[in-house]
């Protein structure tokens, strides 16, 4: 479509694709920048400060990249984020480009989170206790313990309780603007009723998107 698209990754990542010999497309170009842990997160490392450091320089590198597109004759439209990156939504909105959050996961994980921040956060941490038990949540099915993100209920939602108050902050941002617009890893066919479920953000369905989770790497590969 004559669309330019520049990927803005981590040193790690990006040290990864060109010892791969990866074939970049015609049109796609990819932007490395230091997240403070060049050679990859590692088990141990401190999540909160390895989010703070992300934050900090990856707010950075955006503005100097959308800074040095107007210079160039070369203007950035959107900026597309990731899921626990808030913080490129305000880095958007103070250069007055609109944002769209790519969310990975199918539509209704979506459903889930926001329905945990929003009046079932007991409800669902209470049915994650018990694997026999069933919860109904707005415009969803009926949903066992195993339905529910793993981040959310016991014994995960201990070991990964740094990962909650980034989703937090990310709904709050989303709940913040006025038209949200949301890029979802699913298509109508397959959970037409989830996407329907959420009548207060604008959710596109753009998949199935094919993810990769690389242990090694901990990273997504798209």
């Amino acid at each position: 479509m004559g669309v330019k698209v520049t990927i803005i990754i981590s040193l790690s990542a990006h040290r990864r694709i060109t010892k791969s010999n990866s074939i970049i497309p015609k049109g796609l170009s990819l932007s490395a920048f230091s997240d403070g842990y060049d050679d990859g997160l590692k088990e141990g490392d401190n999540h909160d400060h390895f989010w703070s450091e992300l934050r900090i320089r990856g707010s950075k590198d955006k503005a100097e990249l959308i800074k040095a597109g107007d210079e160039e004759g070369y203007p950035i439209f959107c900026l597309a984020y990731n899921m626990n990156q808030p913080w490129a939504a305000e880095v958007a909105l103070a250069h007055h480009i609109p944002s769209a959050l790519l969310w990975i996961k199918p539509v209704m994980v979506f459903d889930i989170y926001h329905y945990y921040f929003n009046g079932y956060g007991d409800a669902i941490r209470k049915n994650g206790n018990d694997p026999l038990s069933f919860i109904q949540l707005p415009g969803l099915p009926l949903l066992a313990n195993c339905d529910l993100p793993s981040f959310l209920v016991p014994p995960h939602s201990d070991k990964y309780s740094w990962a909650i108050p980034e989703f937090k902050e990310q709904l709050e941002v989303l709940n913040a603007e006025t038209n949200p617009k949301i890029l979802v890893n699913t298509f109508e066919a397959i959970e037409l009723d989830a996407l329907r479920a959420m009548e207060k953000h604008n959710l596109i369905p753009i998949g199935p998107l094919i993810i990769h989770f690389d242990a090694s790497f901990r990273g997504y590969l798209f």
